[in-house]
């Protein structure tokens, strides 16, 4: 990525840069972090446990600073499953299903915002054909309200017979899912596309303050596409990786290479410094004493008390009835 840098366009760049708007990009981060901690803590609580959403917007942070030194977006999701589990007494199976369902949900959402950009762009342009993603995110988004359809159905013992079949095996395994509510998941999938457009927010106000000429549209198709890219756990915090494809599809926007190099390494340093945040709050929080997360410990071990998946279906179906 370096060696893609014109050392001389960079040193312009950055001499008429304006530092101040590089503060609000990092508080947009910061303000979409919240969002995505209320988003899980909505989630969680769905599901039948509780972490209070100052916890886990805390969690977060500490996800950022454990995942700058992990592979790819999943370093963070496993360092919030362990602290989850070691705070709250979520069980371990319980938590990590939280975090794939958030991943479920921040995919559709980024479909969808993706979906948008490109009807707002020539798709001459970009090479794609006219309405096949918009088609995509459609049946993506459908697809999650038909599982849960599912889910419910198979609980209640009205699902198909090869889903009864297995019901002592996959759907217990799974059934505190039907605990979900529709109009919950209409809210989280809301949250889920604040979280990403604050996130690509502050990429903006990054390219903004370094002068590049690009649109807030711009960022809408090339953002998701970056994102999904840095989900494949290739280099720690998916470093290369997201700023190489970055990159790469700036310069289809007219950038050059140098520029739009530069603005990769910019937004990693905003990450970076988030991580950096979340580092420093989460060493606070070991040295400090302990506080209550979300439940009191009795009642989070006395609901969940094992790892056991099963668990969560009873206490799903008694929350219930």
């Amino acid at each position: 990525m370096l060696s893609r840098l014109d050392y001389e366009s960079c040193r312009s760049v950055l001499s008429r840069a304006d530092l101040r708007l590089l503060p609000a990009a990092l508080l947009s981060s910061l303000f979409g972090q919240g969002i995505a901690a209320w988003r899980w803590s909505t989630m969680l609580k769905q599901f039948g446990a509780s972490y209070s959403p100052t916890s886990a917007f805390r969690t977060y942070l500490a996800g950022n600073f454990y995942g700058l030194a992990m592979p790819g977006a999943v370093g963070g999701d496993v360092a919030r499953v362990l602290l989850c589990r070691s705070e709250s007494g979520t069980s371990l199976f319980l938590a990590t299903c939280s975090v794939f369902a958030e991943r479920a949900l921040g995919i559709a959402a980024l479909l969808l915002i993706l979906a948008q950009g490109i009807a707002c762009l020539p798709f001459v342009r970009l090479g794609l054909p006219g309405g096949l993603l918009q088609l995509f995110s459609v049946i993506t988004l459908l697809s999650l309200f038909a599982a849960l359809f599912l889910l419910k159905r198979a609980r209640s013992g009205s699902a198909l017979h090869f889903l009864q079949r297995g019901k002592s095996n996959l759907l217990e395994r799974v059934n505190f899912l039907s605990s979900v509510s529709y109009q919950a998941l209409c809210f989280m999938l809301l949250l889920s596309l604040l979280f990403q457009l604050t996130d690509i927010a502050a990429t903006y106000l990054i390219s903004q303050a370094l002068h590049l000429h690009l649109s807030f549209t711009h960022l809408l198709v090339v953002l998701p596409v970056v994102y999904l890219a840095t989900t494949i756990p290739i280099s720690p915090a998916g470093l290369g990786v997201k700023e190489a494809v970055l990159a790469v599809m700036l310069t289809q926007f007219d950038l050059s290479q140098s520029e739009a190099s530069l603005l990769a390494l910019a937004t990693f340093f905003n990450r970076f410094l988030l991580g950096m945040l979340g580092g420093v709050d989460h060493i606070l929080r070991r040295l400090s004493p302990a506080e209550d997360i979300g439940e009191p410990q009795g009642i989070a071990s006395s609901r969940i008390d094992t790892d056991d998946p099963g668990t969560f279906g009873e206490t799903a179906r008694g929350k219930k009835d």
